[in-house]
């Protein structure tokens, strides 16, 4: 089923940029009203059909994920409970459950992640790369020079994300750590007068927790900004090459319309 979803994704993604071509050509450079319908008609079937199959792929999605990470955070529980005497010593069981959570988690994140997203990606930028090809293939060989560039600052974000979010298990832990040794033992805090104390040590470990999520979103949230920058300096440069092409050879609008689309 997800697979079934994914193509559907992808073709009427494509078939969505495709038909801005139609738009362009059929009615508005023809002046056709009776074509307008049609067109509307056919905008309208593909649009539906692509909100269908995402609504499907986003629930598929979130059922992979939930049904990993159920499974992943019981496998860890019963890994952990059959280790010895020793492995408890030093630990404290919220940290020892925030691992599990998170590792839970992360795991059912991951599995979709390599999985259904990144072939709803893959196959859908097939899709699209073939309607910038059927538009204009020296252009498309153009855009396919800055792949390498995307992926480079892509990759060296990724391995930024990686590096500040390794320690945000240890991190976690330790915030439900103090929080649940200062509540458990109440009576040893109120009695000594440790509340100032206790209250400086969570402060400090929900700074230091918030600090690492900060770093996280701060390194994901560069992501998109860069890759719209660079899409406007190719769709910048396809604007000037398309009214060269057009003025010169008698291109035509929709088909740069429908190449800026699918890019």
């Amino acid at each position: 089923m997800s697979i079934l979803f994914v193509a559907g994704v992808s073709a009427f993604t494509a078939g969505l940029a495709a038909s801005t071509r139609l738009i362009v050509n059929d009615v508005f450079v023809a002046a056709n009203t009776e074509a307008a319908v049609q067109v509307a008609i056919i905008v309208v079937g593909v649009s539906l059909g692509k909100s269908i199959f995402q609504y499907a792929n986003t629930v598929t999605q979130i059922l992979l994920i939930r049904s990993v990470s159920i499974e992943m955070q019981k496998r860890v529980f019963a890994r952990m409970l059959k280790n010895d005497i020793a492995y408890f010593v030093n630990g404290h069981a919220p940290d020892l459950m925030a691992k599990i959570r998170l590792y839970g988690v992360a795991a059912g994140t991951a599995f979709v992640t390599m999985t259904n997203r990144l072939l709803t990606e893959a196959v859908t930028m097939l899709g699209l790369f073939g309607v910038m090809l059927y538009q204009d293939a020296w252009m498309t060989l153009l855009c396919m020079l800055i792949l390498p560039l995307i992926l480079g600052l892509v990759s060296f974000l990724s391995r930024k994300i990686r590096a500040v979010a390794s320690e945000e298990a240890t991190l976690s832990g330790e915030y439900f750590s103090i929080g649940s040794e200062a509540f458990a033992g109440i009576k040893t805090v109120k009695s000594y007068g440790l509340e100032q104390k206790s209250i400086d040590r969570f402060d400090s470990s929900v700074d230091r927790l918030e600090n690492r999520i900060f770093s996280i979103a701060r390194v994901s949230a560069a992501t998109v900004p860069i890759m719209e920058f660079l899409g406007g300096l190719v769709i910048g440069a396809f604007v000037v090459y398309a009214a060269w092409q057009t003025i010169t050879h008698g291109k035509t609008t929709g088909e740069f319309t429908a190449f800026i689309t699918a890019f």
